[in-house]
């Protein structure tokens, strides 16, 4: 494999210089590090790991390297990655390390064709059926290894064929298989999608129309462990699994006016998946959790409208889920082996105490509807409700109640977002955990400049857990759910355009115990460094609909990036 991975850098390389001799191109990257520092504290659960024992220091590193020549329509680029002892994976359990080449590709088209070969990053329709992403925060990196074509048929119409293996993150950072070059699930994936871009000659009507199908085949080696686990299950719980799932789906957005609608089914053939589903009694306090595999069909329905003019956005939306986990293999668990992405049809919050409760898909059975409407009666002031409900046939799984309101006037030197979020959230089905948690997060973020340079922003939050108890007298057992109430206070200083500096602190008023985070920020052009020494409590963390677990952390924090 060591010659092969040779042979290709100087295939490479070689392309790469004939390239540049024969007309000029344009070189681009970026450059992104992350370092940790692990101080122990046991009050805040930030030991006993093998970051605390012994390593003591952890690091996340990415160079990008891209070469664009639009002369000759040609793009290639080459990503190293490298983890040492990083607590990314593994639920910060487990120290990984991991060098090598993240991603490659090289792309060229020739008159309506575009050919893609390496690491394919991409999304069709709503991803209900097939996306590859990155989500380096969340330690996700997903792509499909492969080839990618690409047709446009006319103006208005583009063809996309792709086959491949999706990209092995757990083994690329453990190198469980020595001296690989490639790391990828053994299951093989091939799809097909159809895009329209169609519109009135007047411009007032608009369809995006598609259609997608994705097939996968598992592996002989990956079956046999699935047969083994289907043999250990209960006699009348088994079945004989299928070599090959598809899995499709058709959409479309209709623009028209001030009105957007947007609708998509996707199906998928019988799969074996894992089911989760949670058994109560009459009394409703879990007995147990199904793990068990099954084989099902399985679909998606999704749809929502828009309305919007000036000073007022309104969008409704539900989605119906049912047996549409798609996934490499059954065996592949959390954000591993993901083939397909279902983003949760719930508000995405930002601010560090409503985001602590968020909701993620449930592919075997949910139901989920969602308003979201955004007003403004004059310049300045901005009114945003969001509510939401998600639930499967058995039980509530998730509900939120958002409202708040910004006001930043023009002649103003401050600028003001206050307002609350109610949720009712599931812990069992979320975090196969406790019960429910019940909150009331009232919350305020005030900015004040001094000078164009100069400014202060401030954030303070209080969350109350047990809320229906508390507030209004619901006879409900007086207990703590999960850790408790929070209170939250930041306070930001900017100078602008290179300092910053905050400071934090998240105080659990049960244990009475602060997770305080001191920052220093410096930006020069492209280039930005922070430094911090913090105390994190550990939870669910969603970015961009993708959730996972992120363990408790004591220590200094240092990350630096840099594009060219």
């Amino acid at each position: 494999m060591r010659r092969i991975f040779t042979f290709y850098l100087c295939i490479c390389a070689c392309f790469l210089s004939a390239t540049i001799l024969h007309a000029q191109g344009q070189f681009s990257g970026d450059l992104q590090l992350n370092a940790k520092f692990f101080d122990t504290d046991t009050l805040r659960a930030a030991a006993n790991t093998p970051f605390y024992d012994w390593a003591k220091f952890g690091s996340d590193a990415w160079f990008s390297l891209n070469y664009s020549n639009y002369e000759n329509h040609l793009e290639m680029g080459v990503r190293f990655d490298s983890f040492n002892n990083t607590d990314l994976f593994s639920g910060g359990v487990l120290q990984n390390n991991g060098s090598g080449i993240g991603a490659f590709y090289i792309r060229k088209r020739i008159d309506n064709l575009k050919v893609s070969a390496g690491y394919i990053y991409d999304q069709w329709g709503s991803g209900f059926v097939f996306r590859s992403f990155e989500n380096r925060g969340l330690g996700l990196d997903n792509p499909l290894v492969g080839i990618s074509a690409q047709y446009d048929l006319g103006k208005h119409i583009t063809l996309k064929a792709i086959a491949g293996k999706l990209k092995n993150m757990r083994n690329f950072v453990s190198h469980t298989r020595e001296n690989a070059f490639i790391y990828t699930y053994s299951p093989f994936i091939k799809g097909a999608q159809i895009e329209a871009n169609l519109a009135s000659k007047s411009g007032k009507l608009s369809l995006l129309p598609g259609a997608a199908v994705v097939g996968r085949t598992i592996d002989n080696e990956t079956m046999q462990l699935i047969v083994d686990e289907i043999n250990n299950q209960a006699l009348e719980t088994r079945f004989v699994p299928k070599y090959n799932s598809f899995a499709w789906t058709i959409y479309n957005n209709l623009i028209f006016g001030k009105w957007s609608i947007y609708a998509e089914y996707a199906g998928k053939s019988e799969d074996v998946q894992r089911d989760n589903t949670v058994i109560r009694n009459a009394d409703g306090v879990v007995e147990s959790v199904k793990q068990d595999l099954i084989d099902d069909k399985g679909h998606v329905l999704f749809g929502s409208i828009a309305y919007a003019q000036k000073g007022l956005g309104i969008t409704l939306s539900a989605r119906k889920i049912n047996h549409f986990a798609f996934r490499t293999s059954p065996l592949e668990f959390l954000n591993d082996g993901l083939i397909n992405f279902l983003p949760p049809l719930t508000r995405q919050n930002s601010l560090r105490l409503p985001a602590r409760y968020q909701a993620n898909a449930q592919p075997i059975d949910e139901t989920a509807l969602q308003a979201d409407v955004v007003f403004s009666p004059k310049k300045g002031i901005v009114f945003t409700f969001n509510v939401s409900d998600v639930r499967n046939k058995a039980e509530k799984l998730f509900n939120e109640l958002y409202v708040d309101v910004e006001i930043k006037q023009k002649d103003k030197s401050w600028k003001l977002l206050t307002g609350f979020n109610m949720v009712d959230y599931n812990r069992q089905v979320y975090e196969q955990k406790g019960d429910f948690v019940n909150t009331l997060t009232p919350f305020a973020e005030f900015t004040y400049k001094f000078t164009k340079k100069k400014s202060l922003r401030t954030e303070l939050q209080y969350m109350m857990t047990e809320r229906n108890r508390k507030l209004f007298g619901k006879d409900e057992p007086a207990e703590k759910q999960d850790l408790g109430d929070w209170l939250y206070g930041l306070v930001e200083y900017n100078i602008a355009p290179h300092y910053s500096f905050s400071a934090s602190d998240m105080y659990n008023l049960s244990d009475k115990l602060h997770y305080y985070d001191f920052s220093v920020f410096y930006t020069n052009k492209a280039n930005r460094f922070s430094l911090g020494y913090a105390k994190q409590v550990q939870g669910i963390i969603c970015t961009g609909g993708v959730c996972r677990f992120e363990p408790a952390f004591s220590g200094v924090k240092f990350s630096m990036s840099t594009t060219f």
